[in-house]
């Protein structure tokens, strides 16, 4: 489910991003984009599959007073 969040909201930007490189025929630019943005996403559900596991261990009320 997180990713399916995750990858709904930064999808759209990701292709715009890839589309305008190909649109300015800017293909080694797209390629190194695309190589950084794989690490990002990646990273980043990494980090919110770990924040769903804390919730799910202390719950949310304990987690967000970690968080202060």
């Amino acid at each position: 489910m997180l990713q399916e969040i995750h990858l709904g909201h930064e999808t759209p930007r990701r292709a715009y991003r890839v589309l305008l490189c190909e649109k300015e025929k800017d293909y080694e630019t797209r390629g190194i984009l695309e190589k950084l943005l794989d690490g990002t996403e990646t990273d980043h559900i990494y980090w919110l599959e770990q924040q769903q596991s804390l919730i799910d261990k202390v719950g949310l009320k304990n987690c967000l007073q970690l968080q202060m």
